[in-house]
C-alpha cells in the first residue's frame, strides 16, 4: 500500500510538473500492447526515478559507514611568544578507534539498508507494472464492448427490417417494429456510456504517460488465448526465493541484527590514540609525546536498555518477515485461483455459450420469419447473445488483469513463454 501511494502521488506530480513530450510517444502507428504501455510508463515514471536516486544514496553510505572517523588535529600557541625569540606552541594529532568489529557491523547495517532500498524499488516496479496492465485490460474491454455494441446495433437494424417485412405481410404487429427500434435506442444509450468510460480510461492512461488527457491512444492489440496457470507450489517457491518484498524484509532483518551487534559493542570502550608536540616544556625530551584514551562505559543499565531495544527491533523485523511471507503466499494462491477461473470462464464462453447463443438467435429469427415464433423471443435471444459476448470480453480483460496480479505476487518470474500476448517480460 505504501508503494502504491507513492506511485499515485508521483503520477499526480508528473502531470503537474513535467513537460509533455508528444513527439517521442507515438501510440497511433500500431495496436497498443500492454508491453509497450508498461515500458513507456516505467521509463517516464518520476516515482521510480526518485527511488532510484534513493537507492544510489543508500549504496553511497556503505563505504563511509565502515570507515574510521577523521583524525583530529589541534594547535595551540602562546600569543605573547610570537614576537619573542622562542615561540611556545603545541600540536596534537588524535585518532578515534572503535572496539574491534564495530566498523564491520556498521558497514553491514548500511549494506543491508541499501539492499532494502533496492528491493523497495523492485517492489514498486512490480506494482506499477500490475497497475498499468490493469489499465490496459480496461482499455481492451471498453474497445471490445463498443465493437460488440455496434455489431448488435447492426443486427437490430436487420431484425427491424425483418419485423417491417412481417408487418407489411400481415404476419406481425407494429409493436414488433417499435420493439426493435426501442432495443436499438437502448444500445445507443449503452454506447454513449461506453464512450464516456473510454474517454475516462484514455485520460488515466495518458496521465500515466505524462500526456494530455485527450491525446490519441491506438486501440489495443487482441488478447491471445489464455493458458492454465503454473503449479502453485512452483509459484510459491519462486516467490519465496525472488520476491523483492520478502528480500526487503530479509535485508531489514539483517540490518536490525547488525544494530544488535553494535549495541553490544557499546559495553566495550573505544580507543583513542594521539601524538603531540608541545614546545611549552623547557625540557626538549618532554616536548614530544604519544598517548591513548578510552571511554569508560560505566552506565551499564543505559547500554542494556539500548541493547534490549535493538533486540526487540530485530524480533519485530523477524516477525514482520514471517507475516509478509504468509500474506504474500496467500495473495499468490488467490491470484492463481483467479487466473484459473478466468481461463475456465473464457473456455466456457468460447466453446459453448457463444455458439449456443448464436444458434438460439438464428433459430428464433428463423421461427419468426416462418410465422411460428414471437418477436419477443428474437429480442430475448439477441439480448442473451449480447450479454454472453460482453461476458467473454470481460473475462478476457479479467484474465489480463489477474495475470498481472499473479506476476506481481510471484515476483515477475513466471515460466518463460507463459502469459497472454506472447510478449517479453517487463520485469528485471
Amino acid at each position: 500500500m505504501r508503494a502504491v501511494q507513492r506511485f499515485i502521488a508521483a503520477c499526480l506530480l508528473a502531470s503537474l510538473t513535467l513537460p509533455t513530450r508528444a513527439t517521442d510517444l507515438r501510440f497511433d502507428a500500431e495496436p497498443l500492447t500492454a508491453q509497450r504501455l508498461v515500458e513507456t510508463v516505467l521509463d517516464r515514471n518520476p516515482g521510480l526515478q526518485a527511488l532510484r536516486a534513493a537507492v544510489t544514496e543508500a549504496a553511497s553510505r556503505v563505504e563511509p559507514a565502515g570507515a574510521l572517523e577523521d583524525p583530529m588535529l589541534a594547535y595551540n600557541v602562546a600569543p605573547q611568544t610570537i614576537a619573542g625569540q622562542r615561540l611556545s606552541q603545541a600540536v596534537d594529532l588524535s585518532q578515534e578507534i572503535p572496539w574491534p568489529g564495530t566498523l564491520a557491523l556498521r558497514e553491514d547495517a548500511a549494506r543491508s539498508e541499501a539492499e532494502a532500498a533496492g528491493q523497495d524499488l523492485a517492489d514498486l516496479r512490480l506494482e506499477i507494472i500490475a497497475a498499468v496492465k490493469a489499465g490496459f485490460a480496461e482499455w481492451y474491454y471498453v474497445h471490445r464492448a463498443l465493437a460488440i455494441n455496434e455489431a448488435n446495433r447492426d443486427l437490430l437494424i436487420e431484425l427491424r427490417n425483418v419485423a417491417e417485412t412481417q408487418y407489411a405481410a400481415g404476419r406481425a404487429t407494429q409493436q414488433d417494429v417499435i420493439q426493435a427500434e426501442l432495443e436499438h435506442a437502448r444500445l445507443l444509450d449503452e454506447a454513449l456510456a461506453l464512450q464516456k468510460e473510454q474517454r475516462s480510461i484514455q485520460a488515466q492512461l495518458n496521465g500515466l504517460l505524462n500526456r494530455a488527457p485527450g491525446e490519441y491512444l491506438s486501440p489495443p492489440k487482441e488478447v491471445e488465448p489464455p493458458a492454465p496457470p503454473p503449479d502453485l507450489q512452483v509459484l510459491q517457491q519462486t516467490a519465496v526465493e525472488t520476491h523483492p518484498e520478502l528480500k526487503q524484509a530479509e535485508a531489514q532483518l539483517q540490518a536490525s541484527r547488525s544494530r544488535v551487534g553494535l549495541a553490544e559493542k557499546d559495553f566495550y570502550p573505544d580507543l583513542g590514540l594521539n601524538i603531540g608536540y608541545d614546545s611549552f616544556w623547557d625540557d626538549e625530551d618532554q616536548r614530544f609525546s604519544v598517548g591513548a584514551t578510552i571511554n569508560i562505559p560505566l552506565n551499564r543499565s543505559k547500554y542494556r536498555a539500548l541493547r534490549d531495544a535493538a533486540q526487540a527491533n530485530a524480533l519485530r523485523s523477524q516477525w514482520r518477515l514471517i507475516d509478509r511471507r504468509a500474506r504474500l503466499l496467500a495473495a499468490l494462491g488467490r491470484a492463481r485461483a483467479e487466473v484459473a477461473e478466468s481461463v475456465d470462464v473464457i473456455a466456457l464462453h468460447h466453446d459453448q455459450l457463444e455458439p449456443l447463443a448464436q444458434d438460439n438467435l438464428s433459430a428464433a429469427t428463423a421461427d419468426y420469419r416462418a410465422g411460428a415464433g414471437d418477436f419477443l423471443d428474437v429480442i430475448t435471444a439477441e439480448n442473451r447473445k449480447l450479454m454472453i459476448e460482453l461476458g467473454l470480453a470481460r473475462a478476457q480483460a479479467n484474465y489480463v488483469r489477474r495475470l498481472a496480479e499473479l506476476e506481481r505476487w510471484t515476483g515477475g518470474a513466471l515460466p518463460a513463454g507463459y502469459g497472454s500476448g506472447n510478449e517479453e517480460s517487463t520485469n528485471e
